[in-house]
């Protein structure tokens, strides 16, 4: 295990330079922020861009991270340390995250004090429709953000182990490995739909539900009938002809839909990267040579 944490902490310090310039470029972003807001909204979209761009940033890193030790000419050494494939594999895949971590937990930051200084301070005296969207969205935020958040930790995850995947089949097979590692996670997706539909899935991975249509459609109750009385009492357009609602109710109610989310699929996904990563680990004992 020490080694392997040695492994860890090499990659890091190896791949250092790529936290420090995204650290660089969210404060210099911030600095800038600052200087130029308010802007009606269009620093905090750019914010929330940069934010969404973790979801491919673990996975060049973890490619590339790969890749450089054909193209350093250090891959004999790497290959002949002993330990599996697996723990190879995952050292970097680890350090990558720690370093994804980082940064999108500043981004985060980054985000948050955009809406502050961009958003909310486009409106000097704010007027009474951007109140009610202000207090449902921070409702919002405060009831889902953490469900956003997770999803796109465990997406970003998901991704790089396919990325590394396809990485690992492209040194395998000297010909054609990218092609034959794609059409592998292609086949796999496939399968995976195919068995998403039975009910051996419904009893393996939908338990334990975290988000349900009720939470929704409750906070999307909630912000129509207050949009709905505002138009009323101000004679204010909006919108709310765009909603469709159910008219057979004393009150405005949108219509249901909408899926739930579970734990179990969570941890399906989670084993489903677990595996991915095993599969690279064993290809890479097996037809990688030194």
């Amino acid at each position: 295990m020490r080694a392997w944490w040695g492994l860890v902490v090499k990659e890091l310090r190896d791949n250092s330079s790529f936290t420090w310039i995204g650290v660089g470029f969210l404060l210099l972003y911030i600095v800038v922020g600052i200087m130029l807001a308010p802007k009606g909204g269009v620093l905090f979209v750019g914010s929330v861009l940069i934010f969404l761009l973790h979801l491919l940033l673990m996975a060049m890193i973890v490619m590339i991270s790969f890749l450089k030790e054909w193209r350093t000419g250090s891959s004999h050494f790497w290959l002949t340390i002993p330990m599996r494939g697996f723990s190879l594999l995952t050292s970097k895949f680890v350090a990558s995250f720690l370093q994804i971590l980082l940064t999108m937990a500043i981004s985060l930051v980054v985000m948050i004090l955009m809406y502050q200084l961009d958003v909310l301070a486009s409106y000097t005296s704010i007027d009474q429709f951007h109140q009610v969207f202000h207090t449902n969205f921070m409702e919002l935020v405060r009831e889902f953000g953490w469900i956003v958040l997770l999803a796109i930790l465990l997406t970003t995850i998901y991704l790089a182990s396919l990325f590394l995947f396809v990485a690992v089949c492209s040194k395998a097979m000297r010909r054609g490995g990218w092609i034959v590692g794609i059409l592998v996670l292609f086949f796999k997706f496939y399968l995976l739909t195919l068995f998403s539909g039975t009910a051996a899935y419904a009893t393996l991975a939908q338990w334990g539900p975290i988000l349900s249509e009720q939470q929704i459609q409750d906070l999307s109750d909630k912000f129509h009938i207050e949009l709905s009385n505002l138009e009323q009492n101000n004679s204010i357009d909006t919108g709310e002809g765009e909603w469709s609602v159910d008219s057979g109710g004393d009150e405005p109610v949108l219509l249901r839909g909408g899926a739930m989310m579970f734990w179990g699929e969570w941890i399906w996904n989670f084993s489903l990267i677990i595996l991915i990563l095993y599969a690279s680990g064993v290809l890479l004992d097996r037809r990688v040579g030194v």
